[in-house]
């Protein structure tokens, strides 16, 4: 793996902190469980924010994902991180408060990739940012290469139809749809 001089706190399988850190590419080396976030910019008309990820990234290069995302630093909380990736993954610049903490989830997943052996386990934060319409947006293109707003019911169906490339994470997307529909489904109609 290419070295990333980022540590990471180390916690326990339960989600229990170890006191321990260890630099990014170590963490994913051993399999060690460490945090991250994923955000979800959706306007009031239903449209979610995605990006694809860049062709360089050493996992899911290419594949469609959530708004923005990142791993929670040594030393910083989910929130900070959920607002930090935000800001530098696709230029949106949101105040504390429009980060709502939907659900914490699982990721696990091993992969052989051009910058080694990945063995990601990890805690994943997932959160919900409401706003009145499209915000200009900005890429940051050292991690993402295209952004596109799409109706979240069509992102479901195809998610459900098996379309391909979109990064793979079921529990993640059963949570999300749920929480979507129980929000928008009224107010859309």
């Amino acid at each position: 793996m290419t070295f990333s001089p980022t540590l990471l706190d180390v916690y326990d399988a339960s989600g229990n902190p170890t006191g321990v850190q260890k630099w990014y590419d170590d963490v994913h080396r051993d399999g060690d469980w460490h945090k991250g976030v994923h955000v979800w910019l959706i306007t009031e008309q239903g449209e979610l924010l995605l990006q694809r990820r860049s062709l360089t990234l050493h996992t899911y290069p290419g594949l469609w994902e959530n708004s923005a995302g990142g791993h929670i630093d040594a030393g910083y909380t989910s929130l900070q991180t959920a607002q930090k990736e935000l800001q530098e993954e696709v230029g949106v610049n949101l105040p504390f408060e429009k980060f709502e903490l939907l659900f914490t989830t699982i990721d696990q997943f091993t992969s052989d990739t051009h910058q080694g052996h990945c063995i990601n386990n990890e805690f994943d934060d997932v959160y919900l940012v409401v706003v009145p319409e499209r915000v200009i947006t900005k890429m940051y293109e050292k991690e993402v290469s295209e952004i596109c707003w799409v109706d979240f019911r069509e992102l479901e169906q195809k998610l459900h139809s098996g379309s391909l490339g979109y990064i793979p994470r079921p529990i993640e997307y059963s949570h999300l749809f749920n929480v979507l529909h129980s929000r928008f489904d009224t107010v859309l109609k």
